[in-house]
């Protein structure tokens, strides 16, 4: 099975409105282009992306403007304890951004720092 681009903007489309798209597996399963465009005219409400077709998200690509994505670093430990944290911190992530917005999640990037 070719797993490149099974997240085209074909099967973008089909999602239902306000869909949140989570890509923690491979980058180039999703389009990020057709992604790209889907969270601009809000076909998609949001995305949550961990891997990309090309790592690290070159600086210029525009999914880091946009309000509606969180990316992560793409870095993994296989310890017990790194898990458990991660999973903490994503699932404060996750809420606090449905019920507040980018304003109070933990660990954003500093673009200033530059990390």
């Amino acid at each position: 099975i070719n797993a490149e681009y099974m997240g085209g903007a074909d099967e973008l489309r089909l999602l239902p409105a306000g869909a949140i798209v989570v890509n923690v597996g491979r980058g180039a399963v999703v389009d990020e282009c057709a992604l790209t465009e889907a969270l601009q005219e809000g076909r998609v409400g949001g995305a949550a992306l961990d891997v990309f077709a090309q790592e690290p998200l070159p600086g210029e690509s525009p999914l880091w403007a946009l309000p509606n994505v969180l990316v992560s670093p793409h870095t993994m430990d296989n310890s017990s304890t790194f898990c458990r944290l991660s999973e903490r911190d994503l699932r404060h992530n996750i809420l606090q951004y449905l019920d507040h917005g980018v304003a109070t999640l933990k660990n954003r990037i500093d673009f200033t720092r530059g990390y």
